[in-house]
């Protein structure tokens, strides 16, 4: 749903930028100039909003990679940890059959 929003977005402020080119080209109207301007800014916040939300999306997937990565490896550590214990309780049990 975000994409389909930015996705207006850029489409209505592309227009809206076309529209304001067009009308100051033609006009000397000040206060039409200074609309171009203050909507030129808009659109670089809001743009530099959607660059800031991509970052911090893709920190929040390589975070979560990490983590499940490190889940991953402290299982497979788990599993090790358990069949060490079972080698060592096996040479026990041969170590007291032996009487050592």
């Amino acid at each position: 749903m975000r994409n389909l929003l930015e996705l207006q977005n850029v489409t209505d402020a592309e227009t809206a930028l076309l529209l304001i080119d067009k009308w100051t080209r033609e006009s000397k109207n000040e206060e039409l100039h200074t609309l171009k301007d203050c909507l030129i800014r808009m659109v670089i916040y809001a743009n530099s909003l959607e660059q800031e939300r991509m970052t911090f999306d893709r920190l929040i997937d390589q975070s979560r990679s990490e983590t499940h990565r490190a889940v991953l490896r402290a299982r497979k550590a788990d599993e090790s940890i358990q069949v060490l214990d079972d080698q060592i309780k096996g040479l026990k049990q041969s170590l007291e059959a032996f009487g050592l």
